[in-house]
């Protein structure tokens, strides 16, 4: 008896920790990131370069798929396997800004990274 009482606490501890992530962490730690694309898969077609700026001053280049919602940074960023990265995951707000002056891409996450032109561009992870 103890012991399934047990468990079935290790569940509710679990399912109260998920609750606290806001509905967009839970989204885009779910999300599937596509993998870097290249020339051979897409074509010359919309390939968008990307520099991201992390906490720990790491610079990261990665190619996404231009047609992909900006939302798909936040992912790639969220989901990082980099020690980092495990607050992310925990559920620690973040900010990603790009352009000059800096612009907060949240307002924008629906947008394709193509048409609100990230393409070649540094976007900065801040914690929030």
């Amino acid at each position: 008896l103890d012991s399934s009482d047990n468990s079935n606490n290790n569940n509710e501890e679990e399912k109260q920790e998920e609750s606290k992530l806001s509905p967009f962490t839970t989204e885009i730690l779910s999300m599937t990131v596509p993998t870097e694309p290249t020339t051979t898969t897409t074509g010359q077609a919309n390939i968008a370069k990307v520099q991201l700026r992390m906490p720990n001053g790491k610079r990261l280049v990665r190619k996404f798929n231009g047609d992909l919602p900006v939302k798909v940074i936040y992912a790639f960023v969220a989901q990082l396997d980099d020690s980092c990265m495990e607050d992310a995951k925990a559920g620690r707000a973040f900010e990603l800004k790009a352009k000059f002056p800096p612009v907060d891409l949240m307002p924008f996450v629906e947008d394709s990274i193509s048409s609100f032109g990230l393409s070649g561009e540094a976007i900065t992870f801040l914690w929030k």
